[in-house]
């Protein structure tokens, strides 16, 4: 490991000799099974993550809430679903908070194994918000909602992470949960469209039906208009 790889690939931070005054926060590596809804493991993930304990506020953070869905938004849009036999698709953000846009000056050690070779006295300056820092879910979350409601999407007022958008007869619902989407409507084209608009912003990975989502297994029979939640 020679090179910073991770961050040049996503333009995450630009490495700059450290500053009097400053200090730069720490990172570690975090390695995680990923497993399917049987248990058996699908991939083995590697995420840098930053050390957002030893953030001091008002000078590396300032506001940092970040709005969730709420359960019961969901199981509604799954009886509107079942309901009116609606589509119910997902997708994945991949690399979620290398979205966001930081707004504050936040310097980081050079991460543990990826330390360039003749430049280890230098610290990264970052541009990206990283998993680990405080404010990185709401950064995320910012530019999403800026990005969706550009395509004519309401929000919700009563649960800021459900939009929705009647087009004609039509009607499509978007849930977002930090990086995974439910979309929901009565037309598979506009999902798919809507598909292509979220992949041309944003990394992402569409999954087709949903059958794992918010931590829920989901089960469905659309013939007899049931679906079941784990």
């Amino acid at each position: 490991m020679t090179s910073l790889r991770p961050g040049i690939k996503n333009e995450a931070w630009d490495l700059m000799e450290f500053l009097v005054g400053r200090k730069p926060i720490g990172s570690k590596w975090v390695f995680k099974k990923k497993t399917n809804t049987e248990g058996k493991v699908e991939k083995y993930k590697a995420r840098l993550v930053a050390k957002g304990f030893s953030q001091v506020s008002r000078i590396d953070f300032g506001d940092i809430f970040s709005p969730v869905p709420k359960v019961i938004s969901i199981k509604l849009l799954f009886s509107v679903a079942v309901a009116f036999d609606f589509e119910v698709e997902q997708m994945d953000v991949k690399k979620t908070f290398f979205h966001g846009d930081l707004k504050e000056e936040i310097y980081m050690k050079q991460p543990e194994g990826f330390a360039v070779k003749g430049k280890k006295e230098l610290v990264c300056k970052l541009k990206k918000s990283l998993y680990g820092l405080k404010q990185s879910p709401r950064m995320c979350y910012q530019k999403f909602d800026i990005f969706i409601r550009g395509l004519s999407f309401t929000r919700s007022k009563v649960n800021h992470c459900v939009y929705f958008k009647l087009i004609g007869d039509h009607v499509i619902c978007l849930v977002l949960y930090v990086d995974d989407m439910l979309l929901v409507g009565n037309d598979k084209e506009i999902i798919q469209d809507l598909k292509t608009q979220l992949s041309s912003k944003f990394d992402m990975k569409d999954r087709g039906a949903a059958n794992y989502i918010f931590g829920m297994e989901i089960k469905r029979d659309r013939e007899k208009r049931k679906l079941w939640l784990n």
